[in-house]
């Protein structure tokens, strides 16, 4: 039998007792610049993993700000080269990876108004005044191109 040595006391122990419990995983959301890392039981489902990682996403405020944080609003993937989404019932332990990539899913597949909870961005101070200033950019775009 195998035996490995304990961290905390250096005392053989025996390799069959040692089991995985918890996962650390990483998701790539849509259009964010990193990794959102989460650690989640085995037994949580992809469902559980969408919610932990925007929960995440919304309480570091990342960008950028999301139009929707309902987790049925989105799929997640192996990367975001991979067309089929994985489906939300299916457990963590069985997944055999652990990088995903979170994405909007198809405006189509939710139109049953299931995305309806809007993100509230007078919780970000700086958002009015990039969204005034994205007006002003546009406005002078099309006078730009007009002239």
């Amino acid at each position: 039998m195998m035996q490995a040595l304990s961290p905390e006391n250096d005392h053989p122990m025996p390799l069959a007792r040692r089991r995985l419990t918890k996962l650390l995983l990483s998701v790539t959301v849509q259009g964010s610049a990193g990794k959102v890392q989460v650690i989640m039981s085995l037994e949580n489902t992809v469902e559980d993993l969408i919610k932990a990682v925007l929960e995440v996403y919304e309480k570091e405020k990342r960008r950028p700000l999301l139009s929707e944080n309902h987790p049925s609003c989105f799929e997640l993937h192996y990367s975001p080269f991979c067309l089929q989404s994985l489906k939300v019932e299916e457990k963590l332990i069985n997944l055999g990876s652990r990088n995903f990539f979170l994405c909007h899913k198809p405006v189509s597949t939710y139109l049953g108004g299931t995305c309806l909870k809007k993100i509230d961005k007078s919780q970000f101070p700086l958002v009015r005044l990039m969204d005034f200033f994205q007006q002003i950019m546009r406005s002078l775009y099309h006078i730009v191109t007009k002239a």
